[in-house]
């Protein structure tokens, strides 16, 4: 049985932005789980401008989350969408 309360209790929105790297739009968000788990999501519109969204995700911990976040970016400005 899944207790929804809990889950709500324990997510945090830590941080999100919208900046430009090289000509390319990048959009991200990190959220806080249970103190210890922490995710980060980048997003993607084909032309900045469009109905489909397309994500990329990981988890981890606090003291790994620069070294992620380099990491996705790096990601997300190899990402072409046609």
């Amino acid at each position: 049985n899944l207790n929804t309360d809990s889950l709500s209790d324990n997510f945090q929105l830590i941080d999100f932005k919208t900046y430009e790297v090289q000509g390319t739009t990048i959009r991200y968000k990190i959220s806080k789980h249970f103190d210890e788990v922490y995710s980060i999501m980048y997003y993607f519109m084909k032309d900045d401008n469009s109905n489909e969204l397309y994500e990329i995700k990981t988890t981890t911990t606090k003291n790994d989350l620069t070294k992620a976040l380099s990491f996705l970016e790096k990601v997300a400005l190899s990402v072409l969408i046609n």
